[in-house]
This record gives structure tokens, sequence and C-alpha cells, in this order.
């Protein structure tokens, strides 16, 4: 294989090309999402949100009952190292995404990416919104597709840049 069969995909989404597929994950207990700024927890934490001019949000899915955390997905802007999204025109950036391994398969990390969307949109409706994604990770690609991103392109990594 050569380098771009193992490049990330890159995904977008923009407000009037792309349709935002609404998707509610299939679970019968109540749940509920918060959203707040990334916390600071170590000095490479602090990386993102310098660069990123401090708006670095997390969104989590939070179990009401037992209050676990359910899944959660990161949206920040601004990141240096994401050159291509500059070049661009500029844009959030969705990632990283994580759904706790027992509640995998019930369409939480689709409605987070929506939940996380529809928020994006509310503040900048004409923003394009980017995500990258490992070429094989087919579950991350299914549910990235399933909301309604749009594949555009592969990246690769050039010193400390994409």
């Amino acid at each position: 294989m050569n380098n771009v069969d193992n490049a990330d995909r890159i995904y977008v989404f923009r407000k009037g090309i792309e349709t935002l597929n609404e998707v509610e994950p299939r679970y019968d207990r109540p749940y509920k999402v918060v959203k707040k700024r990334g916390a600071c927890k170590s000095f490479t934490n602090l990386f993102w949100h310098i660069f990123s001019r401090f708006p670095f949000y997390k969104y989590s899915i939070i179990d009401v009952e037992s209050g676990d955390e359910i899944a959660y997905t990161h949206v920040f802007t601004g990141l240096p190292h994401f050159d291509f999204i500059h070049r661009l025109g500029g844009g959030y950036h969705i990632g990283t995404d994580f759904t706790v391994p027992k509640y995998r398969g019930k369409g939480f990390h689709p409605f987070i990416l929506t939940y996380a969307i529809r928020d994006l949109l509310n503040l900048r409706p004409d923003v394009y919104i980017y995500m990258c994604v490992s070429q094989g990770n087919t579950s991350s690609i299914k549910g990235i597709e399933r909301v309604g991103f749009h594949f555009c392109g592969r990246m690769k990594r050039e010193e400390y840049q994409y």
C-alpha cells in the first residue's frame, strides 16, 4: 500500500448542500446531552485550547439514571495543524469521538454528531464542518455518512500538519 491508501478520509457537511439526517438512539433509558468547554487536563491538551483560540467544546451523552457518560465528541476551530481547513476557507472540525463499548450499535455516534451539527449551524449557518476518520474505521465511517457528511478527500500528515 502507498501513503494515499493509508491516509485518513476527510468528510464535509455544508448546509444547503448536504442534508442533515436526524438520528435518534435506540435506548430505553433517559439520557441527556451536555455541552461544555473542553477541559484542560494536561500540557498537551493546553495546545488544543490555545491554538483553537479556546472555542473547544465537548458534547457528552449522559445516562440520566446512572450518570454514566455514554458517548462524546469534540468540536474546535482554528488548529494550525489542520491546515487543509484553513486552505478550504475555514470551518469547524468535529472529533475525537468515542462511544463506550457496551453502548455501541445503538445509534449514539450519529446522534451526537447531529446534535453538534445543529448547534454549530445555529451559531454560524454558513460554516463548513469537517471530520477526519481513519480509512479502516468502518463503523465510524458508517455513522458519519448516515448523518449526512460527504466524503471530500484524503489527508496525510506532513511534519506536524495534515
